[in-house]
């Protein structure tokens, strides 16, 4: 997955591209798990990103390879740091109370900090699994 980078960089209308990784032990652990991932992007256009998933071979080529997929198409409405530089989710809607939203962080585990993502792992596994 990590050669995919370039090959994204020529789909019609996207503007940001991010292929995420995941941890083992229920998605909250330092070690990686090599059979979970995430594409994160950015469109001009719902439509083109539409064709993205209908259509574009790179994206059937993933889609072949696995057992599961899952979409969800959403607009920014609030944005703030930055990400390799830039800031993707420029805030393009309202928020309407009535409607379902998604919190998206990004960050950087610092080494003198690991020990303390091990509490938190364990709290988070905690509360997943009730």
């Amino acid at each position: 997955m990590g050669l995919v980078g370039s090959l994204l960089s020529a789909v019609k209308g996207l503007t940001f591209s991010k292929v995420l990784g995941s941890g083992a032990k229920d998605g909250f652990s330092i070690w990686p798990n090599f059979k979970v991932y995430g594409l994160l992007c950015g469109w001009e256009t719902e439509e083109l990103a539409k064709q993205f998933f209908d259509a574009d071979p790179l994206y059937l080529d993933f889609k072949n390879y696995s057992a599961e997929q899952c979409s969800a198409y959403m607009r920014s409405i609030k944005a703030h740091g930055q990400w390799d530089g830039q800031n993707p989710f420029q805030k393009i809607a309202q928020q309407k109370d009535d409607r379902l939203f998604g919190v998206l962080i990004q960050a950087t585990i610092k080494t003198n900090h690991l020990l303390h993502f091990g509490d938190l792992y364990l709290l988070l596994v905690s509360l997943y699994k009730t």
